[in-house]
């Protein structure tokens, strides 16, 4: 993802992702093994994301940390922090539906940090305060509060995407030594990466298929997830006729 010149395909300079057919370089294309669905295939792609955030955390085996946001990054984040060996992971989201989901899928506890501080609630777990915060709603303001949860010496990662200016207060972290990093997207290795460990079974991204549709819905169902607070993760559109799927994923500010 760091190439001077890089053009995505189906986003910005090159749209038409949704199109019957595609061309495409074979230096951009894996192999799904037959073990997996064409729906999981469709899952590698934020499920990788997830992976390329943990990837570059401290995250170790007994790690305690804070996923803020459950929705399709925050839970693939939250996928791996457990598959790589963290102990306690507590998730923040208001959203009830997707806070079950979050639930389902391997958190310890989950938070609604308009009532609970999600630090103080791995605090009452563990004892002290999370290691490692994972940004995953990419909103005004949530970078500020994952540097004020974060303990002395800890590290904040940042997979959501604000697409709009923002303000931290630096001696925070500067008197809390923190650690911040931006991760954008993934590696070639962690997509493949990706693609073993769901062949393998050591991580189960399905529960995150919450619907699937006809493709001609998919223009309706775009307006869905434009709506804040919604349950869904990314979707799998069909075309009945064809068996062709591909995900629908919600837009970055809510991630």
């Amino acid at each position: 993802m760091q190439c001077v010149k890089f053009r995505g395909l189906g986003l910005g300079q090159l749209p038409g992702a949704y199109a019957e057919f595609v061309l495409c370089g074979a230096k951009s294309l894996f192999r799904i093994p037959d073990k997996l669905s064409s729906r999981e295939g469709a899952l590698v792609e934020p499920l990788a994301v997830g992976l390329h955030g943990v990837k570059r955390s401290r995250l170790r085996p007994g790690s305690a940390c804070v996923v803020m946001g459950a929705g399709p990054i925050g839970l693939a984040t939250l996928i791996w922090c457990r598959a790589k060996g963290a102990t306690t992971v507590v998730v923040s989201e208001p959203a009830p539906k997707r806070s079950e989901l979050a639930l389902r899928m391997g958190a310890t506890a989950v938070v609604d940090p308009r009532e609970i501080n999600p630090a103080h609630k791995i605090r009452e777990l563990t004892g002290h305060r999370p290691e490692v915060i994972f940004e995953c709603v990419g909103v005004k303001s949530s970078l500020s509060s994952a540097i004020d949860m974060t303990g002395i010496g800890g590290q904040v990662v940042v997979l959501g995407v604000c697409m709009e200016p923002d303000e931290i207060r630096p001696q925070t972290c500067v008197f809390k030594e923190i650690t911040l990093d931006f991760a954008l997207a993934y590696t070639r290795e962690e997509f493949q990466e990706t693609i073993d460990a769901m062949a393998r079974g050591l991580v189960d991204g399905k529960p995150l298929i919450t619907d699937v549709i006809p493709i001609e819905q998919v223009p309706d169902m775009f307006q869905t997830l434009r709506k804040p607070r919604q349950p869904f993760c990314p979707e799998v559109a069909r075309r009945a006729s064809q068996g062709v799927h591909r995900p629908i994923h919600p837009p970055c500010q809510d991630r």
